[in-house]
């Protein structure tokens, strides 16, 4: 009997220990893809919900200079973020997501691809990189090592008022933190593309009143 007892004392704590394939706190079931929705059509509100689920994941306003994030899968629906833009000097869109700051640039005055070094990714440098700014509006996050993390493809070419998608590549694993910051950035350049494709309709609006084409 006191062998039986021994053997089961040693036993026990092995039927405790954690599984290791269990999820830690910060480690998120990724959804294949997002669609990013509009709730209005003055682009006021807007929402991220999971294409497989339907569950609405992120919602965010979209004010005068900033848009404002919030993750749903609390009760008191908290605040992850923001991104801040400039109209007079486009080159940078300002982040800030669970109290960390960083801005989005452009790599060169060539190129159209937005970088910023990642605290959710390691301190990596991430990159939004348009293959060709002439014949596509999708834009592909690629890590510091040119491997592809996710791709966001408009939902319009002008008036964006199709659902808008995020799907992600590879087999990454996806903390809550990488998703937080994939969704506030990309979300961001979506609207920056807003703000191009209205900036250059007034113009050409300017162009053709100031000719007397209209």
């Amino acid at each position: 009997m006191a062998n039986d007892t021994r053997e089961a004392s040693i036993d026990a704590p092995e039927s405790s220990q954690k599984d290791p394939t269990t999820p830690t706190a910060t480690e998120h079931a990724r959804p294949s893809t997002l669609l990013v929705l509009w709730n209005d059509w003055k682009y006021r509100h807007g929402r991220l919900v999971d294409e497989s689920s339907g569950s609405i994941l992120y919602d965010f306003d979209n004010k005068y200079t900033q848009l404002v994030f919030r993750r749903l899968d609390s009760v008191e629906g908290d605040q992850i973020g923001t991104a801040s833009f400039h109209f007079i000097s486009t080159s940078a869109i300002d982040v800030r997501i669970h109290s960390t700051s960083f801005s989005l640039k452009h790599r060169d005055w060539k190129h159209r691809d937005q970088q910023w070094l990642s605290p959710a990714f390691g301190n990596q440098t991430m990159t939004w990189s348009k293959a060709n700014p002439w014949t596509s509006s999708s834009i592909t996050l690629l890590d510091e090592a040119q491997l592809p993390v996710a791709k966001f493809s408009p939902g319009g070419a002008v008036t964006l008022k199709q659902p808008s998608k995020i799907e992600f590549m590879g087999e990454r694993s996806i903390s809550q933190e990488m998703l937080d910051e994939l969704v506030v950035t990309g979300v961001a350049l979506m609207r920056d593309l807003i703000n191009q494709t209205q900036a250059s309709a007034g113009a050409k609006a300017g162009a053709a009143e100031a000719t007397g084409d209209v």
